[in-house]
């Protein structure tokens, strides 16, 4: 059968970008302005929820954690992202999100 949409098997992974719907990686972003330091941020592909234009092809769109210093954090957002993505629930993963981006705080 079709493997499932979303679940990470093991560790999130540092790439480029999200390449698998429903896979949260951590992405290197650019350094901070203000201090040079480097950043992270998780990045999952997830289904538009309006459907599809082409049969068989899925409409997906990118969602984005907040920018972190620490490479350790982004990769604990990545591993939330990856269970709100389990069931394919695009709004659980865009929740998630908003709610990182709300809070602005160190998620220990």
């Amino acid at each position: 059968g079709a493997a499932p949409i979303g679940g990470n098997v093991g560790e999130p992974e540092l790439a480029d970008g999200p390449t698998e719907v429903g896979v949260a990686v951590v992405v290197k972003g650019k350094p901070r302005n203000s201090t040079g330091e480097d950043t992270w941020h998780t990045e999952i592909l997830m289904p538009h929820s309006g459907g599809s234009f082409t049969p068989g092809r899925v409409r997906t769109f990118c969602i984005r954690g907040p920018h972190r210093i620490i490479k350790e954090q982004a990769f604990e957002d990545a591993r939330k992202f990856a269970s709100a993505a389990v069931n394919g629930d695009t709004k659980a993963v865009k929740a998630v999100a908003n709610d990182m981006i709300r809070g602005g705080h160190f998620i220990p």
